[in-house]
């Protein structure tokens, strides 16, 4: 299957949970195909249910376009937080990665030397032929991004996909990631708690917010396309991580109003 890496456009997305509050707003973004956004964001503003919209699972008002296809077509690899929804736990590390070459017909022997290529840029440390729920939450993890490293699909969702990952491992992950997007891009949303990785991983960064006037803040990335660990320590990005760690401590006045109205009613 020839990849197609698709644009996504979001205009005016607004989210409510079944009991009636709405978790997001009028929000709206455009994101290349090929580039990589990386959204912060405090828990419960939303940030797994806006992958949710984009991958079709998650009922909106508003717009949602990826590429030229409806939604029912929507092509894309989802990376789950929780690494026990990541993989087929009863079977061997490199299965889990080539799965998705198999469903699409690739011969064994092709798919299996994709899938334990990826397997050595993303976890060299895991043994291929291991069942995967021998393997620590943070191998898990790694395992999944293996798998969507060796896929087709031009569209990643990543929701926190390195949680359970140790914070220098994740680093050092991110850099893989980084030169293989150099030579393969994705369009990738990358949701995650950690302001370097975000700034690691993304072209852009986006903080999600309760801020019903402006829901989504973006910056664009300091650094280069062939960013790397040591990029870190620039005095420009410096001043990006404390504008970053700023805005998300912040508070705006309606949300502490409605924290309170709600521990009154």
């Amino acid at each position: 299957m020839t990849m197609r890496v698709p644009s996504v456009s979001v205009s005016e997305l607004s989210i409510s949970y079944q009991t009636g509050r709405r978790v997001i707003s009028n929000l709206g973004f455009v994101l290349e195909a090929g580039s990589v956004i990386a959204i912060l964001g405090r828990n419960g503003v939303g940030k797994s249910s806006l992958l949710g919209a984009i991958a079709g699972t998650v009922p909106y008002s508003g717009s949602v376009t990826v590429g030229a296809s409806g939604i029912g077509r929507r092509r894309f690899a989802y990376l789950h937080q929780n690494y026990r929804e990541s993989n087929f736990p009863w079977t061997t590390a490199v299965r889990n990665v080539e799965y998705p070459l198999r469903a699409e017909g690739v011969p064994l022997q092709k798919r299996r030397y994709r899938a334990l290529r990826a397997l050595r840029r993303i976890a060299p440390e895991v043994d291929p032929g291991r069942v995967v729920h021998k393997l620590s939450g943070g191998q898990q993890q790694l395992v999944a991004l293996a798998r969507a490293m060796a896929s087709d699909e031009g569209l990643w969702l990543a929701d926190e996909p390195l949680s359970a990952v140790d914070p220098i491992r994740s680093l050092e992950v991110i850099d893989v990631l980084r030169t293989r997007w150099l030579q393969a891009p994705r369009t990738v949303i990358w949701v995650c708690h950690s302001i370097d990785e975000a700034i690691l991983v993304g072209d852009t960064i986006g903080v999600l917010s309760a801020d019903e006037m402006e829901p989504l803040r973006l910056w664009k990335s300091p650094l280069g396309a062939g960013r790397s660990l040591e990029d870190l320590q620039e005095p420009h990005v410096s001043d990006l991580q404390a504008q970053l760690r700023k805005h998300l401590t912040s508070r705006p006045a309606f949300q502490l109003a409605q924290a309170e109205q709600e521990l009154k009613s």
